[in-house]
This record gives C-alpha cells, structure tokens and sequence, in this order.
C-alpha cells in the first residue's frame, strides 16, 4: 500500500506587497524559494524560481498540502506559474483552519511580535469574548 504523501509548503518571495502595489498584485511578488516536506519521501525539496514547476508538480500529486496562509497567500503567488486551478488541491491551510474556529481573522505578524499577550480570548462558543490582562515577559 502506497504511503499518503503530506506536503508541507512554505513560500518566500522576490517582493514585499508594498512593492508590487498591494494585495490587488500579489501575483506580481515571484517566488524567491519554496521549501516543502513530503512525508512520502521524508525529506526537504527546495524550489529556486526555475524549479518552480517541479514545485507545483510536487503540490498536484500530494495526498494533502499544509501550511500557513497557503489560500490567500501562496497559492496566489504560485498561480502565476500554472493554470492549474491550486485553490481545489487538498489543502490544510493553518489560518484559516484557526480564523473559522475562531470566528475571526489571525495574523501570523501579531502572533510573532505578541507571543505573550492576548487582548482577547474566547472561552466557549457559547460566552462572549471577554478582554484579558496583557502579561509582559519577566525581565
């Protein structure tokens, strides 16, 4: 029996959002480096941009895709490169798995810079969203 193949992806790009004009241009950021896991194989692949194909490629024969922001972000970078519609690959995209647990948008930047602290949490479905203390680290 054939092991599922899980690809684990992760983009970089040649270009920041501001410099392509925004959002409305993402498909003008171009990869820079792509790196992905496949548990298949148990190894990392890296994809220079003159690879990318062999990248998509890879994605097209995956039993699922994970990542981070894969919907909105990398795939929409890498839709530049094919015609193949990625958005219908099996996909888990972390994000948005959270933002509909949630029932609100994560922003991977806010996590970062703010691993301590939470404004808001929620505590069951059921109850309203209540402010929290913000912790600051221990110096």
């Amino acid at each position: 029996m054939e092991k599922p193949d899980i690809v684990y992806l992760d983009l970089e790009t040649q270009h920041s959002l501001s410099e392509v004009g925004g959002w409305r241009n993402i498909n003008k950021l171009r990869v820079s480096i792509g790196v992905t896991f496949s548990t298949a194989l148990n190894k990392y692949i890296i994809y220079w941009e003159p690879t990318v194909h062999q990248l998509i490629h890879q994605l097209t024969k995956a039993h699922l895709i994970v990542g981070f922001n894969l919907l909105k972000f990398d795939y929409k970078v890498l839709q530049a490169y094919t015609s193949i519609h990625l958005a219908q690959l099996p996909t888990l995209d972390i994000m948005d798995y959270i933002s509909q647990r949630l029932y609100r948008p994560v922003s991977l930047l806010y996590r970062q810079s703010h691993p301590r602290t939470r404004k808001y949490r929620r505590r069951t479905p059921s109850r309203p969203m209540v402010q929290t203390k913000q912790t600051r680290p221990n110096s």
